[in-house]
């Protein structure tokens, strides 16, 4: 979720944009609650709407730091520069939003009567690796566990990456058939479609086209 190499800013100058970035995603993850709430009241029709949209934004914080390193290997410009130099704290925004999702998420099984169950380990397992990787996301962090640290960081993004691929990867084969039961809103599929090709074409970026001595998924 972070770069060992990008250390934390210290001077205020830089502290501020970091800041700001927190402070939106909180922001976004208010309101992204707070519109569902005011359209529907608070019941369950809000609250899925609070979980589902939360889930997408987080997503996209996700894909952001999943592409972080191989957009500026690819691509050398401030931009992607700078996304790399922000990687730790766009990771620290995803742990944030997710974490917004997360309650939303329970609000909602509260509305409906019901808990998470056994096939919902593998989920709550990305969750736990997403407060791991967050947990360990400093400079502190990377001295202490050496080399576990990028390991752990590499399992724990690709980990993530393979439960979001099947959630919506996963909606997008099942959902021509729910669409025609109506059980699907017509603009949910089309997001999830999108979201899958977005993951898919992250690996893309990820793993090299061609293996050789040294070629190792970024």
């Amino acid at each position: 979720m972070a770069t060992p190499s990008h250390t934390l800013p210290g001077a205020p100058s830089t502290r501020l944009p970091i800041l700001l970035l927190y402070g939106g995603v909180l922001l976004i993850g208010l309101l992204l609650g707070l519109l569902p709430w005011l359209e529907h009241g608070w019941n369950d029709t809000a609250a899925q709407l609070f979980a589902r949209y939360t889930a997408r934004f987080s997503v996209l914080l996700f894909l952001l730091v999943f592409v972080a390193r191989p957009v500026a290997t690819l691509w050398r410009n401030p931009l992607t520069r700078g996304l790399l130099m922000r990687r730790r704290h766009l990771g620290l925004a995803f742990a944030l939003a997710h974490a917004i999702h997360f309650v939303a998420l329970v609000s909602f099984l509260r509305f409906q009567g019901s808990g998470f169950e056994a096939g919902d380990a593998p989920a709550l397992a990305a969750y736990g690796m997403i407060v791991l990787m967050a947990a360990t996301s400093s400079n502190t962090a990377v001295r202490r566990l050496g080399r576990w640290w990028k390991r752990l960081h590499r399992a724990g993004i690709w980990y993530v990456f393979l439960i979001f691929l099947a959630a919506y990867g996963g909606r997008v084969v099942e959902g021509p058939v729910e669409a025609v039961a109506g059980a699907v809103p017509p603009g949910s599929y089309g997001a999830h479609v999108v979201v899958t090709i977005a993951l898919l074409g992250g690996v893309l970026l990820r793993v090299p086209p061609a293996t050789g001595p040294g070629r190792k998924p970024r």
